[in-house]
């Protein structure tokens, strides 16, 4: 469930993770993909800036984390795959990236086929301009959650290294977890879809239900204050 619980650590550590992910891939992917993968993490971290401490509409908040949530998975079963191809069998570049590339196209297809779907459940309701989330609050630490994929990932690569079953087997456990968390969350992402689609229709942004608290946590940040003027809805 999106909540603001634990605000900026649900927002910084998607940012932690694809650093971290940044890290390894220097190690085992070739040189064409250092480039996008800057810009990547330069976008990433322009993102978070906005949504930390600029935006106060809710769908940025929430796109910024469902991607956090379904992106940890296939991309370090990206990395992993890059080190089997392209690491240790010397496959050419441009084909080791179409093979790891795999988890990655898959869970994008199943993203797709969850934004296009039509949920008549949905944790979101709208009062007024906000958008009261209800449910069972989150009980995973977000910056638990990316610190864990990062030791994961340092983990696995020995394990790559001796035997190539592991590795194989590591991937595909990695890819079906990655598709049944979008699954899981295949309602949230058909819920933000919907709202920003009303937004349009209304030209307007819906904004926390607890937008005070939210507040309060900027003007608590020296750098909140620092993007305080420059805040928008």
């Amino acid at each position: 469930m999106i909540t603001t619980e634990r605000f900026f650590g649900g927002i910084w550590s998607f940012w932690f993770l694809l650093v971290m992910i940044s890290a390894f891939t220097l190690g085992v992917a070739p040189k064409i993909v250092f480039v996008p993968m800057a810009v990547v993490t330069v976008m990433v971290f322009c993102w978070c800036v906005k949504c930390a401490y600029r935006s106060e509409r809710f769908a940025d908040y929430a796109s910024l984390r469902l991607c956090f949530s379904l992106s940890a998975g296939p991309l370090i079963a990206f990395i992993l795959a890059l080190a089997m191809t392209y690491k240790r069998s010397r496959m050419g570049g441009v084909q080791a990236l179409a093979l790891s590339s795999l988890p990655l196209v898959a869970t994008a297809l199943a993203c797709a086929w969850a934004h296009g779907r039509r949920s008549k459940t949905s944790a979101w309701v709208l009062r007024g301009d906000r958008v009261e989330v209800y449910g069972q609050a989150e009980n995973v630490n977000p910056w638990l959650l990316g610190g864990l994929s990062a030791g994961l990932s340092s983990v696995l690569f020995p394990m790559i290294k001796a035997y190539d079953e592991s590795g194989a087997f590591l991937l595909s456990v990695l890819t079906l977890i990655s598709l049944y968390l979008v699954f899981y969350h295949r309602n949230n992402i058909a819920a933000l879809r919907a709202l920003k689609e009303r937004e349009r229709r209304e030209k307007r942004h819906y904004t926390f239900s607890d937008i005070e608290y939210v507040r309060g946590l900027r003007e608590a940040s020296w750098l909140g204050r620092l993007f305080a003027f420059r805040t928008k809805r």
